[in-house]
Parts: structure tokens; C-alpha cells; sequence
């Protein structure tokens, strides 16, 4: 009996080596500068939170209880303290007229939109930008209707290696701060954000979402998570695997909780 459990905790050990050397070898590609953070990551509490996955008929976002940024890295940390309203702060990316589309803006006239959106998914794009903006309580981005949440729960620790994904999607200006483009067409409350990624078909709004889930040790398909139908897939297959497999809240794969809370429809 000694012995197998000394072979088990080898096996264990041996597999916490490889993925601790995956998760250096991921962050590794990122800037120096998008690695602020890493040591609050490491030395982050163990206590669980709950952030939100939000659904629309085709993006997704994230939503964090704003108390999470107070350790984050730098450029992430700066667009939520900028944030201004409520306590909770949601987080997407997507294309240049990404959250630009609110009325008197140059994307809010839905036929030149639509024109953009296929425009943008069959031409990739070196100008992308993330949306921020700051909630009162968790549901979809200012001017969106539509959309479900998924609640996850996660250790402190994984959600700062989410954030630290996110970090690493800043352009960064010569001040070493997030660059601001053109904010005209934003929504009330929305300030987006320059990214140094390129926006293409096979990595698009959600493919990003399901990249920043996986970071924080939630098991995606991320390749395959092009629509929000596949993604909320993805973590509810995660979620019944964990559950399947005896797996504590406060494990390496967060548990994804059962109830799903859809907002009211837009009328």
C-alpha cells in the first residue's frame, strides 16, 4: 500500500512539473512587459471566485468582481481602475468596430456593420481593441440585450492567470500604459482599448474568450469555440467532467455551477 502511493504521488508530481512547465512556456511568447503579475499569481490565495461567462448570439465576454484587479498585472489592472461605476467590470475584444456601435457612432447603422463584420472575418486584422466597461451587477455590456450567463468558479490563482492572459492583449504606448483609440460610437460607461493581436477567422471574439478561460485552467477546445454556442459547451463539459470525477471546488479545473441565469430579452 506504501508503495503505490508513493508511485501515485510520483505520477502526480511528474504531472504538475509538465503542466507548470506548459503554463511558463505559454506566458513565455508574451512581451516582458505583459508579464507583470505572474508573482501574484503564484503567491495568490486560495479562496474561490465567481466570475461570469456572457453569452450573446455571437460574442462573448467575461465579467470579474472588481476586487480581483487589485493584484492583477499592469495594463489590465489600469483599464478596470478606469472603469467607472459599479462592482463588477466585463471585459471582450474583438475588431476595430468592436463596441463602437452605439447610435451617432460610425458603426451603429446595421447594414454597414453587418458589411464590416464579414469584411473582418474573411480579411484578418491587425487592428483590434478590447471593450471595458464597469457593471453594477453581472449581465451584458452597456447598449447589448440578449445574452445568458454561466457562472464560473475558479481559485483566486487561476483567475489572476485569466487576467494575466488578458494583460498580455494590451498594445502598450510609450508611456508603457494601454494605447486608447478612436472612442467615437462607444456606449455610455465603454472605453476601449488598442490590442496587439490579430483578429482572423480562426481566432476571433470567442476563440480569445475560450484562450483566456484556458489560462485560468478551464479545459476549452479553443480551436473549435468559434461560436458562444460551442464555448458554453466547452464549460459546461468541463464542469460535469469535474463533477464526474469527484473534483473540490477548490481544485486545479474550476466547477462550473448548474444554474444558468438568462437576462431579460431585449424587446
Amino acid at each position: 500500500m506504501a508503495r503505490r502511493q508513493g508511485l501515485s504521488f510520483g505520477r502526480g508530481a511528474v504531472c504538475a512539473m509538465l503542466l507548470a512547465g506548459l503554463s511558463v512556456s505559454a506566458v513565455a511568447a508574451a512581451p516582458a512587459h505583459d508579464l507583470g503579475g505572474q508573482a501574484a499569481v503564484a503567491t495568490a490565495a486560495a479562496e474561490d471566485v465567481t466570475i461570469y461567462l456572457s453569452i450573446g448570439p455571437t460574442h462573448t465576454d467575461l465579467i470579474f468582481p472588481r476586487q480581483v484587479f487589485a493584484d492583477a498585472p499592469p495594463l489590465v489592472k489600469y483599464a478596470a481602475d478606469h472603469a467607472v461605476g459599479g462592482p463588477w467590470v466585463i471585459i471582450g475584444w474583438g475588431p476595430y468596430w468592436f463596441g463602437r456601435r452605439a447610435e451617432g457612432g460610425p458603426y451603429h447603422f446595421f447594414p454597414l456593420l453587418s458589411a464590416h463584420a464579414v469584411y473582418t472575418t474573411i480579411v484578418p486584422q491587425l487592428f483590434s481593441q478590447i471593450r471595458v466597461a464597469a457593471l453594477d451587477a453581472p449581465g451584458h455590456a452597456p447598449d447589448e440585450h440578449n445574452m445568458t450567463l454561466v457562472p464560473l468558479r475558479m481559485s483566486a490563482a487561476d483567475v489572476l492567470k485569466s487576467l494575466a492572459r488578458i494583460n498580455a492583449s494590451f498594445s502598450v504606448g510609450k508611456d508603457g500604459g494601454p494605447v486608447l483609440p478612436d472612442q467615437r460610437g462607444t456606449a455610455p460607461g465603454v472605453i476601449v482599448y488598442r490590442s496587439r493581436e490579430v483578429y482572423h477567422v480562426t481566432h476571433e471574439c470567442n476563440h480569445w474568450t475560450s484562450e483566456v478561460l484556458r489560462a485560468g485552467n478551464v479545459r476549452t477546445n479553443t480551436f473549435l469555440d468559434t461560436l458562444p454556442m460551442t464555448l458554453q459547451l466547452d464549460v459546461k463539459s468541463d464542469g460535469d467532467a469535474a463533477r464526474d470525477a469527484g473534483a473540490k471546488p477548490e481544485g486545479t479545473r474550476p466547477q462550473v455551477e448548474a444554474a444558468r441565469a438568462a437576462s431579460p430579452q431585449s424587446p
